[in-house]
């Protein structure tokens, strides 16, 4: 798995076809491509190979179903941005599609290498393993889970 920003115009085409994709606005109302994404390797979804990025939130709910994302380890108190009710962590549920066109490296400061690409390098076979079982669980999950992606939507629209 690697890391990587998402080029920003792809990001706003692909919020237009779906707004579930997360997409930061600055404070200047500007879309942004400043949040982080894995992106995979080659996953199974409906018998085609696709690699996804799947984004870095610092705020999802706690009540959320365990299935649609992968807690990552606390920050230390002084930059920890998570929310009281909320878990730091890898989002399943908003997973699309990509093209490593639209992909661009993250340059890692040293907390970012700390807290997280250490974390999900050391965890990345499992991390591998709970997204593919949310990807082959997922025509029977999107109905249930509201503010999904809709991958169906993203895969025809782009020929992923």
């Amino acid at each position: 798995m690697n890391h990587f920003f998402i080029n920003r115009h792809y990001l706003e085409e692909l919020f237009k076809k779906d707004k579930e994709i997360m997409l930061d606005i600055s404070s200047e109302g500007q879309a942004t491509d400043k949040r982080p994404h894995i992106v995979t390797f080659k996953l199974k979804y409906k018998d085609n190979n696709h690699h996804f990025a799947i984004p870095l939130r610092s705020n999802i709910s706690k009540y959320r179903d365990r299935k649609t994302y992968h807690p990552l380890p606390e920050l230390p108190k002084t930059i920890n941005k998570t929310k009281e009710d909320s878990i730091r962590g890898i989002d399943y549920s908003k997973v699309f599609p990509i093209d490593d066109k639209y992909t661009e490296k993250i340059r890692m400061n040293e907390l970012y290498k700390k807290y997280t690409f250490n974390y999900i390098k050391n965890n990345e076979s499992l991390i591998k393993k709970e997204l593919q079982e949310f990807l082959d669980n997922y025509d029977k999950q999107h109905p249930n889970y509201k503010h999904t992606v809709d991958l169906e939507k993203l895969i025809e629209n782009y020929k992923i």
